[in-house]
């Protein structure tokens, strides 16, 4: 891959398309030799395979310093589960990218729903606070739990289906 300053990637989905190109011809199948700024970009991609799909869309891993991984997520509730099982969590981290067993030590986690909104734009057209919820019996609504059903059927536990779906469904909203 030719870095001269005119094939440089513009975007960042460029960016991180590259990234990805680089890691591939790795020669190391077991990520151990990725520098600490791939293996992040990493364990991102691996994200909803360590976590899950439904859970990746409210979390996701920030940065790691300090031999702590910061992971933001859209809701407390979500953040306190997290924590909950970490020991379980970070030994799936280490299984998907086992250089970060050396530079994370503990999993801290951080709450702003701001970055899981869709609009993220200052002067965003679509006014948020004004926005009524739908009737339960209406078809957007029958809809969106519908969808949120289908994604949370492989949750065993009740009552964590329940929390999770409800948060969704705020999330939708």
């Amino acid at each position: 891959m030719n870095f001269y300053r005119k094939n440089r990637p513009k975007t960042l989905g460029e960016l991180l398309s590259a990234v990805k190109e680089v890691t591939a011809q790795c020669p190391s199948n077991n990520n151990k030799s990725l520098m600490p700024g791939t293996q992040i970009l990493k364990l991102i991609d691996l994200w909803p395979e360590i976590v899950g799909a439904t859970l990746a869309q409210c979390a996701i891993p920030l940065k790691n310093t300090n031999q702590s991984l910061t992971i933001i997520t859209n809701h407390s509730v979500v953040s306190h589960e997290l924590k909950n099982q970490e020991e379980k969590l970070k030994k799936m981290i280490f299984e998907k990218v086992p250089g970060l067993r050396k530079t994370v030590k503990n999993l801290t986690f951080q709450v702003n729903p701001g970055h899981f909104r869709q609009d993220k734009r200052p002067g965003s057209k679509e006014k948020t606070l004004g926005k009524q919820k739908p009737h339960s019996f209406s078809p957007q609504y029958q809809k969106a739990k519908k969808e949120i059903e289908e994604m949370m059927g492989d949750t065993a536990d009740k009552e964590t289906k329940e929390l999770l779906s409800s948060l969704l469904f705020q999330s939708l909203q």
